[in-house]
């Protein structure tokens, strides 16, 4: 169930920030790495996501 919360939250983000992982990342407050670590645990990608 968690799971399904932060997989909806960071497509949310993602969304709300054009797919940009810098700009997901400052809307949540938290680091890019971190935001990356998640979206990648997830399945999701950003646009400057590219490696």
């Amino acid at each position: 169930m968690i799971d399904e919360f932060e997989r909806a939250y960071l497509a949310r983000l993602l969304a709300r920030a054009g797919t940009n992982i810098s700009r997901a990342a400052s809307l949540a407050g938290i680091e890019r790495q971190s935001l990356r670590d998640l979206l990648k645990r997830h399945g999701l990608r950003g646009e400057d996501d590219s490696r």
